[in-house]
């Protein structure tokens, strides 16, 4: 079987009164002039639980039926890739369990990250094996214990957690 790949952009909203790209449709793009319409969805705004609905739930359908699936963030630095995964710096708190919850029951700021992973925790029989790896200037973090440097290939990543 081939390998599927969805692309999918989410727009932070523009610093300058010019932003460099601009949604055309909701699956298509204008990049200073030039036209990109293979992208599966075009995410715009800060909603966390539409972002996670568009991109986190049809890789979570498609893990459950079997797939391996792998959610990879890429773009310049500033350009809102930790906002999107994690959230705002200070969301994976204790203390955001207790703030405003979205109609889905989790905080409305976490990310693509905690989202799927307590969608996976809440399954029954789930156990989840998960790594989150920055690569910055040719050099790999370890996202889950506290930007731990990594050497590639040579250690195990992340967490596991049983369920």
């Amino acid at each position: 079987m081939a390998a599927a790949v969805s692309v999918h952009a989410r727009l932070r909203p523009p610093v300058a009164a010019n932003p460099a790209a601009t949604p055309t449709s909701n699956s298509s793009l204008d990049i200073a002039g030039r036209e990109f319409d293979y992208l599966h969805s075009v995410v715009t705004g800060s909603d966390q639980a539409r972002t996670f609905h568009l991109i986190g739930a049809p890789l979570l359908d498609a893990l459950r039926r079997g797939y391996s699936c792998t959610l990879l963030a890429y773009g310049q630095t500033g350009s809102g890739k930790t906002y999107t995964i994690f959230g705002p710096t200070g969301s994976l708190t204790e203390a955001s369990l207790s703030e405003r919850l979205d109609a889905d029951g989790v905080p409305a700021a976490w990310g693509l990250f905690p989202r799927v992973a307590l969608a996976l925790l809440n399954s029954p029989n789930s156990t989840l094996h998960a790594s989150a790896v920055e690569i910055y200037n040719e050099h790999a973090f370890d996202l889950l214990a506290d930007r731990a440097p990594l050497s590639v290939g040579s250690k195990k990543a992340g967490r596991s957690v049983g369920g």
